[in-house]
């Protein structure tokens, strides 16, 4: 039963706390109560003017949306293909010293440039 009157008397503390500072910020910032609860219905048309629902943009969204599924699909494999054969020029056991020194100073440029 203690341990319950405790947590209870912590999260009270806390919200107590919270509260003390929201109101020390909102009276410091200059808020005022009764002009904001006054300003709620115009701020609520204001903010349904944001998601205005159209559905006429669709078919734009849909040919973009198409756009980069297909570059994805193009540059994955490309990509593959390429760290394959800089990763087998750049495996000491499988390219000849000048192929394996070309590969690896390639993957250390790679590494050095900044993403």
């Amino acid at each position: 039963m203690r341990y319950r009157n405790r947590r209870r008397l912590k999260a009270s503390l806390w919200l107590c706390g919270l509260s003390m500072v929201a109101w020390l910020a909102a009276r410091q910032c200059g808020v005022d109560l009764p002009e904001l609860v006054r300003g709620l219905p115009t701020s609520l048309v204001r903010l349904r003017l944001f998601f205005q629902p159209s559905v006429s943009h669709l078919p734009e969204m849909f040919g973009q949306a198409a756009v980069t599924v297909m570059l994805a699909l193009l540059a994955t494999p490309l990509a593959v293909a390429i760290a394959l054969a800089v990763a087998v020029g750049a495996a000491s056991n499988l390219s000849p010293s000048p192929c394996k020194t070309l590969f690896v100073t390639i993957l250390s440029l790679a590494n050095a440039v900044s993403d």
